[in-house]
């Protein structure tokens, strides 16, 4: 197998690690999509998304519209990206998108993104069943 996960082949991991090293974004711009209207991203867009995944793992993005705190949006995004079904947490908000924003004692557990602390690396899903782990 040619996997770059494959621990036993550590010329494919070299080959794949370099290549995202070459890639490596040295403007955080680059990062970025513009979607001017949120409530149709075109297809320019989201392949554009969908190609800065592919390059960084990442991709940002910003709404030029009056979306900035319609979750509607982010919705319409995700479906036009392909993503269909959420994978709810237990701080998210009833539409199953979590708002990250300060709040005192509502039952967040002090989570760092309901708080004003510093967030450090991490990953998320290590709270999941054996069977939604992310891996």
């Amino acid at each position: 197998m040619s996997s770059p996960y494959n621990l036993n082949k550590n010329d494919s991991y070299l080959s794949w690690r370099n290549k995202k090293l070459s890639q490596y974004p040295l403007d955080i711009s680059s990062l970025f999509t513009t979607i001017k209207n949120s409530n149709q991203p075109t297809e320019s867009e989201t392949s554009e998304l969908k190609n800065t995944v592919s390059q960084h793992n990442l991709a940002l993005y910003r709404f030029l519209d009056s979306a900035l705190r319609d979750k509607t949006a982010v919705h319409t995004l995700g479906k036009r990206l392909g993503l269909h079904r959420l994978d709810n947490n237990i701080c998210a908000d009833s539409d199953q998108l979590t708002s990250i924003e300060v709040r005192k004692n509502t039952g967040q557990h002090e989570y760092i993104p309901y708080s004003s602390r510093k967030l450090s690396w991490h990953t998320d899903g290590y709270y999941n069943t054996k069977e939604k782990q992310i891996n």
